[in-house]
């Protein structure tokens, strides 16, 4: 998998896509990049420990992913509890 140096080394396309999940961010990526050629995951985020009380997830939940669909890039986003 791809880490943060990759992100910002990657082409600009323009937009970038924001995706809002409640709970399935993970498994709808992974579905996603399974169905289209040329697909990564370029950079997975999960909440920390510190300030959970403030953000309410619990420590290594998905906060963010950034994928590529054949060269299109979207985040995900896991914001609710």
């Amino acid at each position: 998998m791809a880490g943060p140096e990759d992100i910002k080394d990657a082409p600009e396309s323009g937009f970038t896509t924001c995706l809002w999940f409640n709970d399935t961010a993970e498994e709808a990526i992974a579905h996603y990049t399974s169905i289209f050629k040329d697909s990564r995951v370029l950079h997975t985020a999960y909440y920390p420990a510190a300030g959970e009380e403030v953000h309410g997830h619990k420590a290594g939940t998905v906060m963010t992913i950034t994928f590529e669909l054949r060269g299109q890039r979207f985040s995900a986003f896991f914001l609710f509890p």
